[in-house]
């Protein structure tokens, strides 16, 4: 080895790590072949995913959380789980983020505006369909296989309108996700619930903000005694009112708060250098209103990050969410909002963005608290 030139050495040692996370995952999904007896239900116990404080815990353990967009897992194959949910494991990832009712893409950057007939719920009046949901079950046992937990995130615009174009209707939405959960009944302890994606532009009464918190308190109470940590993630500017009040129009008297801060990043230049200063402001928050989890469920898209070190900077902003007081932090990528075709989205990845995955839990593993968040505005960071 000494004597081979420098980017030779590099490019063996790159290969030779390659081929260890290819054996690793291809024993994973050889494991978890003999754990379904060939085709019989999984015998490994889910994970308990629970909100507590400002942290997650896993199996009563508190854990920072890494997840993977992994948006089209409904029409992915059985195949493409298996391979994609055995690498996300292999290599200390913690879980993925999931919509029951999901755009069927043209492309990538083509999904708004494209809703399918094979969502797990119907409009208008939010009945599910049976063939989902026996698929949701299945894509939620594959994870608990796997060991990772599962944002289920809903979202009330995604769903096609019905036989005579009527929408889905609000209340149809809020009975939908009762419905799903109490369908899951205590099977799925590995989950966490988004009650609407990007609740403060896709609000669960469009026009009336008053009224969501009434169908957020709706839910929340109705949940019981198997309810998952739920949340209605938002930007920064409004994700206080969702998480403490469920609406921006001011704080109901017998409001309850969430479960969860869902926070949903700013799109800007400098969102890597804002990750810490947001997460301590957000700790600011929950500080004063009542701790809870931060989870930057939605940060800046891989694919939309054109800066020359974006592999870098990936892996420096779920560092510092770690270092500054956040929960859990989501690889938000586009690379599984089509699986429809049968491939797994780990063939999709490109070499960057496949060494961010292979990294990014040794890299926040290593992050070090940020003193700040404990010892005043003053205090200096024993890590960058």
């Amino acid at each position: 080895m000494k004597n081979l030139r420098r980017p030779a050495r590099d490019r063996i040692l790159e290969g030779m790590a390659r081929v260890r996370a290819g054996l690793v995952v291809g024993l994973s999904v050889f494991l978890a072949f003999l754990l379904l007896g060939g085709g019989g239900a999984a015998v490994a116990p889910a994970p308990r995913l629970a909100a507590a404080g400002a942290a997650f815990t896993v199996d009563g353990r508190p854990r920072f959380l890494l997840l993977v967009s992994y948006f089209d897992a409904l029409r992915a194959s059985d195949t493409a789980l298996e391979t994609d949910f055995a690498f996300f494991a292999a290599h200390g990832l913690d879980g993925v983020r999931v919509f029951p009712n999901w755009w069927r893409c043209e492309a990538i950057r083509a999904c708004g505006g494209h809703p399918g007939d094979d969502t797990l719920v119907a409009a208008p009046d939010g009945r599910l369909r049976p063939d989902r949901l026996a698929r949701l079950r299945h894509v939620l046992a594959r994870a608990a296989a796997h060991r990772l937990v599962v944002d289920l995130s809903f979202a009330r615009e995604t769903v096609a309108p019905g036989p005579d174009r009527t929408p889905l209707a609000p209340e149809a939405h809020v009975a939908a996700i009762r419905a799903t959960l109490d369908a899951l009944g205590d099977t799925a302890p590995h989950l966490l619930v988004d009650l609407q994606n990007e609740i403060d532009h896709n609000r669960l009464f469009a026009r009336d903000p008053a009224v969501d918190a009434q169908a957020v308190g709706r839910v929340r109470r109705q949940l019981a005694p198997y309810r998952p940590p739920i949340f209605a993630s938002a930007g920064e500017g409004d994700v206080e009112a969702y998480a403490y009040c469920g609406t921006p129009a001011g704080c109901p008297s017998d409001a309850r708060r969430l479960d969860v801060v869902g926070i949903h990043d700013t799109r800007r230049d400098d969102w890597v250098a804002r990750t810490a200063s947001v997460t301590r402001a957000l700790r600011a928050m929950t500080a004063r209103r009542g701790e809870l989890p931060i989870y930057f469920q939605e940060p800046y898209a891989w694919q939309d990050e054109t800066a020359r070190d974006r592999r870098e900077r990936f892996l420096s902003a779920a560092a510092a969410a770690k270092a500054s007081g956040a929960a859990a932090w989501t690889f938000h990528t586009r690379s599984a909002f089509m699986l429809r075709d049968g491939r797994a989205m780990t063939d999709r990845l490109d070499d960057d963005e496949r060494r961010v995955l292979t990294t990014l839990r040794a890299r926040v593993d290593a992050a070090t608290a940020d003193r700040r968040t404990s010892d005043g505005p003053g205090a200096q960071r024993t890590r960058p």
